[in-house]
């Protein structure tokens, strides 16, 4: 653990950490089957309900072990200290307790469990406000900041194998790194980000950066963010839906083409304008208009989320990352996901000042 974090090998050492404390939940349930059997055989059935109680109490030992662990290891004085103080204090409370001994166990485990979800939710706030510091941009917005650049880029693509790290981590580990990258994500596993080409990242950082977590990893160089996008596109470096919706030609005015086809394929609809009021929407209960704001938002911001049990479907139709034309529709539509997947790459190709119009290199010439 002390060498992959001195070798900035951050992923592995967190995934060598979650590896680590599975292996000690399994030897602590090991430990507790033994001692139930070996109670069951020195004292029958009365023996092994009494070892039954120490199970628990054994599983919170071994997170607790490797907590104390992982703190030594990184010289982390104030978290060790924490932990110490916290198992010195439960159990030290119970010699001032008249209690029987199954009520003084149970205590005890309840206790340290109590400590062990408050130090999980105190982590999880830390890691959540490092990754609030990070730059990412939805798609849309990412795409016309790419365009806009007239400086030499270099454009990367990374598919994360998910079961080795959270594409999340790998963002935040970017942007401890390299405070100019620009990043969004794509889909469940793809992480998109561009630097300047002029000052890139060195080969050994990107390395260290990723530390072979990533099942695909593509960079291209351009001129500009538009020669860079288009060479992507073109090598099919792209995820294949992304690549597509950019690559086909872009509409003369794709509000127009939606509000059409919206009317056509799904009259029972509601349509949001950023600019005028819907009256239709003013008539919904206010229990369908809450599940309608969450998917709103959901949609907006790109987590392609809808409620459960949701009466309410939405696309958002948002070039450049800003929201200009919803559309609400029953969820029992039946051209619903077609039509959200148009509204999606409209509003992506849209992000982009000029149509890429490329062709893919390995398609057949005429």
């Amino acid at each position: 653990l002390v060498r992959m974090d001195s070798l900035s090998a951050t992923l592995f050492r967190q995934r060598l950490e979650r590896l680590l404390l599975r292996v000690s939940m399994i030897a602590g349930a090991l430990a507790g089957g033994t001692l139930i059997a070996g109670a069951a055989l020195l004292f029958g059935l009365p023996g092994a309900q009494a070892a039954a109680w120490l199970v628990p109490l054994s599983l919170l030992r071994s997170h607790f072990s490797v907590l104390q662990i992982r703190a030594l290891a990184y010289a982390r004085a104030d978290a060790l200290a924490v932990l110490s103080l916290a198992m010195v204090v439960v159990v030290g409370c119970t010699f001032y307790l008249r209690m029987t001994d199954r009520k003084l166990v149970a205590l005890v485990t309840v206790l340290l469990a109590v400590v062990a979800v408050l130090i999980g939710h105190a982590q999880s706030r830390a890691r959540t406000r490092h990754l609030s510091k990070a730059r990412k941009l939805s798609l849309g917005a990412w795409l016309s900041e790419l365009c806009q650049q007239q400086t030499p880029v270099r454009l990367h693509m990374a598919c994360v194998a998910t079961r080795l790290a959270r594409p999340t981590a790998v963002l935040h580990q970017l942007h401890s790194v390299t405070a100019t990258a620009r990043t969004t994500r794509f889909g469940r596993g793809w992480i998109l980000w561009w630097e300047d080409g002029r000052t890139p990242l060195a080969p050994a950082e990107l390395a260290a950066l990723l530390s072979g977590t990533c099942q695909q990893h593509f960079r291209c160089d351009g001129g500009s963010g538009l020669a860079a996008l288009s060479e992507a596109c073109r090598s099919e470096w792209l995820p294949s839906e992304l690549g597509h919706a950019l690559g086909a030609a872009q509409s003369a005015d794709s509000p127009r083409d939606l509000r059409e086809r919206f009317a056509r394929e799904l009259p029972t609809g509601h349509l949001i304008d950023a600019q005028h009021a819907s009256p239709g929407l003013a008539s919904l209960p206010a229990g369908e208009l809450a599940l309608i704001r969450r998917a709103l938002i959901a949609e907006t911001r790109e987590q392609h989320i809808v409620p459960r049990r949701a009466p309410w479907q939405v696309a958002v139709y948002a070039p450049r990352g800003e929201p200009s034309l919803v559309f609400v529709w029953p969820a029992h539509a039946a051209h619903g996901g077609e039509f959200r997947r148009a509204v999606v790459h409209a509003s992506w190709r849209d992000s982009l000042p000029l149509s890429l119009g490329v062709r893919p290199r390995n398609a057949a010439t005429p």
